[in-house]
């Protein structure tokens, strides 16, 4: 007797073999983002997912590395139990010497590969997944205008690449809009393109959602990255988001105006750690007391990576500074002179100039 639901991991843009190099410093490698992969196909067999839907890019581009290649190949031959669904994305999208034209996947792997929309039947799931996949970087076609499932019957699911886009908008990357979803009749679209998660969304009948990236990349992915999980049916949708990535990027500003001396201000920084993040703090209110970056990064701990800025001021009167005849006074009055010249320079100079003449080592 066919399945009443389905159950499904829906998962994207995973962009095996990105380039990660930052500003000469790599927080994050690809072995990460292969880990991410094998993870969520260990979180398909534990969690007895019917199949595994990944909704294009799961590499960064049309060609891949030969130890991905054979990272993919034996992890999806690993978990046989799972039935893998794949279209091709923007980046990874197919062209006749593409990784998905000239190696052969798994028996359980299936991939859409074409702009056409094309189906696989399950029977004995009582469903028919549907697929979409990217020919080419860009395309401005509306590949949803028009389509509508065959058999109202089936649970009827969709992977597509592209952008959600509102009615009568443009876009270069496979737009779709929620008037043309809701026409299609389907019981769930699952989107990727998009790095962040969407929510479960719903039009008319049909449900769409993006995961999201699984696995942050750098400070543009911030927060809890993941994959879609629970079932599908005739009735409706029961998804929620997991979080997968075991490594985050966070960003966030400091003020600083209610510390007296650095040592408060690295508790608070520290107190302030996430297990397990890459993370970027901006420091902002009034500066009272000698503030030096490097010197603070290198104080603090428990973080896998750390970056520090300073947008803070000064609390003194440069117009009354300005006025002193002391060493300090005529450097501000000099740097007020020079202002209009440059002012992009202008916070800087008096800021590291109060230091130096402080006598801070500010290098």
């Amino acid at each position: 007797m066919p399945a009443n639901n389905i159950k499904i991991v829906h998962c994207a843009d995973f962009h095996l073999d990105s380039p990660l190099a930052l500003s000469g410093k790599a927080p994050i490698a690809n072995q990460d983002l292969r880990a991410t992969f094998e993870r969520v196909c260990q979180f398909c067999d534990e969690s007895n997912a019917d199949i595994c839907l990944i909704s294009g890019d799961l590499f960064d581009n049309e060609c891949s590395t030969p130890m991905t290649r054979d990272f993919i190949l034996h992890t999806l031959s690993r978990h046989k139990n799972t039935r893998f669904f794949m279209c091709t994305g923007n980046h990874d999208y197919y062209h006749e010497k593409s990784i998905y034209a000239v190696i052969d996947f798994p028996s359980n792997v299936y991939i859409f590969t074409s702009a056409v929309p094309d189906y696989i039947d399950l029977p004995e799931l009582n469903t028919r997944i549907y697929g979409i996949g990217c020919d080419k970087p860009y395309n401005d076609c509306r590949l949803l205008d028009g389509f509508k499932v065959h058999n109202n019957v089936l649970i009827n699911i969709m992977l597509f690449h592209g952008n959600i886009v509102s009615k009568g908008s443009v876009s270069d990357y496979f737009p779709v809009s929620a008037d043309e979803i809701e026409k299609t009749g389907l019981d769930y679209l699952a989107l990727g393109h998009i790095h962040s998660f969407s929510g479960i969304k719903k039009v008319g009948s049909a449900a769409f959602a993006y995961p999201g990236i699984p696995q942050g990349r750098g400070f543009d992915e911030t927060g809890d990255k993941g994959i879609i999980t629970g079932t599908v049916s005739k009735l409706g949708v029961n998804l929620d988001f997991k979080k997968i990535a075991d490594k985050i990027f966070i960003v966030s500003d400091i003020d600083i105006s209610s510390s007296s001396n650095i040592y408060e201000l690295r508790d608070i920084i520290q107190n302030s750690a996430v297990s397990n993040s890459f993370t970027r703090i901006n420091l902002t209110g009034v500066q009272k007391f000698p503030l030096n970056i490097k010197e603070l990064e290198n104080s603090l701990d428990n973080f896998l990576y750390l970056e520090i800025t300073d947008s803070t001021s000064f609390p003194e009167d440069f117009d009354q500074l300005a006025s002193e005849r002391t060493l300090k006074g005529f450097f501000v009055s000099d740097i007020l002179e020079r202002k209009q010249q440059n002012k992009d320079i202008f916070t800087d100079a008096l800021k590291y100039g109060l230091l130096a003449l402080e006598g801070e080592d500010i290098l």
